[in-house]
């Protein structure tokens, strides 16, 4: 039983070394990529908040994206497995958050 609690919560999967070869932390520079990605999203949905104004949970939708970015920071120097736990909530989180929001206030828009 501490084995499996030990794999679904406290193992470290992946940890960023210095002494490697940039071509062997790739992980390394996709993750920070990928956090940039999900802050410029967060960035769209605070500009579309100011200007359309429609409802205030954008602000939270934005939080979201932003929370999402820092544990690919996060994952960019070291994986454990309860972040993507963390991961997987926030994700699903975003998704119905995204759904709700666009079917409430913009129901035109499919983009974000």
């Amino acid at each position: 039983m501490n084995n499996l609690v030990d794999l679904l919560f406290f193992r470290t999967l992946w940890q960023y070394d210095t002494a490697r070869d940039w071509t062997e932390n790739t992980t390394r520079y996709f993750n920070l990529a990928e956090a940039a990605v999900w802050v410029m999203f967060a960035g769209l949905v605070l500009i579309r908040w100011v200007k359309y104004r429609r409802s205030y949970w954008e602000w939270a939708y934005a939080a979201l994206f932003l929370a999402f970015a820092w544990t690919d920071f996060r994952e960019a120097s070291i994986l454990q497995s309860w972040l993507l736990w963390v991961k997987a909530l926030l994700f699903c989180v975003i998704i119905r958050l995204r759904g709700w929001l666009i079917r409430t206030h913009y129901p035109a828009s499919r983009t974000y």
